[in-house]
C-alpha cells in the first residue's frame, strides 16, 4: 500500500512539473523570451530575425559557469574551452571572447538599453546536481515579488569539476556584485555544499569588504554526504555514472572524507528544509530510512540549523512547491519557517 501511494505520489509531482515547465515555455513566448518570426517581410527584417535565432543560446547548462550577474544579464566561461559569453534577459549572446571582451560590451549594454541593479541586499539562488539555472525559477520569480531585493540565480557546471571550482566560480560572482550590503542564499542539494565549501574560504581569507551573510534557507541539503551517490560507486555502471555526473557526485559519495573538513558551518542564521514521508520507508526504496528520493532525512541535518521543516515533497520539485516557497520566505524573512514558537533547531 506503501509503495501504490508513494507511486501516485511522484506521479503527481511528475505531472505537476510537466505542467508547469509547460506553461513557463508559453510565459517564455508571450513575453518575447523566445524569438518569433518578422511581421513584415522584408530582407532587412529576415536578417535581424536570423541574426537574433543563431545567437539564441538555452543559457548555458552544465556546460558555462557564471562569473558576473548584473540583473537579467550574465558573463559565463566554458567549462570546456574557458571562453567567455556575455548573456542578455533573452539568453541570447551578446558578445564573446576574453572576461574584458565581455565586460565592456556589458558596459556599453548598460549606457544603451538603461540597465539597473540597484538593491542593497541580493538573494542568491543555487541549483544543485545535473541542476541548471532556470530549475531555480519558480522560487525565483516567488520571492522576486514578495522581496524588496534583487534575486540572481547562479548557474554553474554541476557535472563539470569539483566542488572548489565550482565554489570558485561562485565567488566570483559575488566579487562582481556592486553597491550590495546583504547577501542571503537559497540552496538546493549540493548547491549546499558548493555554498558551504565558498563560506569556508570566505571566513578563512577574513575580507573585511565582503557584503554581511544574512539568511540562509538550505533545500535537501546532503549535508553529510550522499547514500544515493555511494550507490552508484563500485557498481558495474559506476564509471559511468562518474563521467555522466562528474567529480563532485563522486565527493558527494565515496570521496565525502576528503571533502568534509573543507566545508563550513554558516555562522548565520540558516534553516535545512528536508522532503520526505515522516516514515521508515520515504520515497526511495534504495535509500535507508525517511527520504526524499534522493536524499535521506537525516543526511540533511546539520548541527547549528535555527530550524529543520521536514515536507512530503519530492526531492527534484522542492523549489516549486507552494508551502517550499512561502516556509523560505517566511525563514527570509523573520528567520523561521512557521513561527518563532515552532522552531525546530538541531542541536549538536
Amino acid at each position: 500500500m506503501r509503495r501504490i501511494r508513494r507511486s501516485v505520489w511522484i506521479a503527481t509531482l511528475i505531472t505537476s512539473q510537466w505542467l508547469s515547465l509547460s506553461r513557463a515555455a508559453a510565459i517564455a513566448a508571450r513575453d518575447g523570451d523566445l524569438p518569433a518570426p518578422p511581421e513584415q517581410d522584408s530582407p532587412a527584417a529576415w536578417t535581424k530575425f536570423w541574426s537574433r535565432v543563431t545567437r539564441q543560446t538555452f543559457g548555458g547548462a552544465q556546460l558555462w559557469a557564471d562569473e558576473l550577474v548584473y540583473g537579467h544579464w550574465r558573463i559565463q566561461r566554458s567549462a570546456l574551452s574557458g571562453n567567455y559569453r556575455l548573456l542578455d534577459s533573452n539568453e541570447c549572446r551578446r558578445a564573446c571572447g576574453s572576461f574584458e571582451d565581455c565586460q565592456q560590451a556589458l558596459d556599453a549594454a548598460k549606457v544603451s538599453e538603461s540597465l539597473s541593479s540597484g538593491h542593497r541586499r541580493v538573494i542568491v539562488l543555487l541549483h544543485g546536481l545535473w541542476g541548471w539555472r532556470q530549475h531555480m525559477g519558480p522560487m525565483h520569480r516567488y520571492l522576486q515579488r514578495r522581496l524588496d531585493a534583487d534575486v540572481i540565480s547562479v548557474g554553474y557546471p554541476s557535472s563539470r569539476g569539483d566542488l572548489n571550482s565550482h565554489a570558485a566560480s561562485l565567488a566570483k560572482v559575488i566579487d562582481h556584485l556592486q553597491g550590495v550590503e546583504q547577501l542571503d542564499f537559497v540552496a538546493h542539494s549540493m548547491g549546499n555544499v558548493v555554498l558551504r565549501c565558498w563560506l569556508m574560504n570566505e571566513y578563512e581569507s577574513q575580507r573585511a569588504d565582503r557584503p554581511q551573510i544574512g539568511r540562509i534557507v538550505m533545500l535537501g541539503p546532503p549535508n553529510n554526504g550522499s547514500a544515493a551517490a555511494r550507490f552508484w560507486h563500485g557498481g558495474p555502471a559506476s564509471r559511468l555514472a562518474i563521467l555522466v555526473a562528474g567529480r563532485s557526485a563522486r565527493q558527494l559519495g565515496p570521496g565525502w572524507s576528503t571533502v568534509v573538513d573543507r566545508l563550513a558551518t554558516p555562522a548565520c542564521e540558516f534553516g535545512v528544509i528536508a522532503g520526505g514521508l515522516n516514515d521508515d520507508e520515504g520515497f526511495s526504496p534504495r535509500l535507508p530510512g525517511d527520504d526524499d528520493g534522493v536524499v535521506e532525512v537525516e543526511t540533511t541535518r546539520l548541527a547549528g540549523a535555527r530550524d529543520f521543516l521536514l515536507l512530503p515533497v519530492w526531492h527534484p520539485l522542492m523549489m516549486m512547491h507552494p508551502q517550499v516557497q512561502e516556509s523560505t520566505l517566511r525563514f527570509l524573512e523573520q528567520g523561521c519557517f512557521i513561527s518563532e514558537e515552532a522552531r525546530v533547531p538541531i542541536e549538536d
